[in-house]
């Protein structure tokens, strides 16, 4: 699913994480900073699509087609264990990002900072 798609069967309450290539140590040890992941989730994690630009995207790929073919979540990925350094970081940045918004930004920060308040 493309995003215009995601947007307008979902709505606003889509996420896109994206990640470039040079953000990745594989790629920029390799000299190889043209490029881009992109991956289309509901608010939830669940994956409507993704998208890569760049030499052999289709390698680097794969496991994000898995997740999607299986019913994994985006944050599913971030569980699994990724050898340091491979161009395939770039989908466990992309999940990261995920957790990153969830964990700093979402519901969870609101209500631990209202915990906090009520008892100080």
């Amino acid at each position: 699913m493309t995003e215009k798609e995601a947007v307008d069967k979902y709505g606003k309450s889509i996420k896109v994480f994206r990640v470039k290539n040079k953000e990745v140590d594989r790629f920029a040890a390799d000299r190889d900073d043209v490029g881009l992941l992109k991956v289309i989730t509901t608010a939830k994690g669940e994956i409507l699509g993704a998208h890569a630009v760049g030499r052999n995207a289709g390698d680097w790929m794969q496991e994000i087609v898995f997740a999607k073919t299986e019913g994994h979540k985006i944050g599913d990925i971030s569980n699994v264990i990724h050898p340091y350094p491979t161009h395939g970081a770039i989908l466990e940045n992309a999940a990261n990002q995920f957790w990153r918004e969830k964990l700093f930004e979402g519901v969870l920060p609101k209500i631990t900072e209202k915990y906090i308040r009520f008892f100080r």
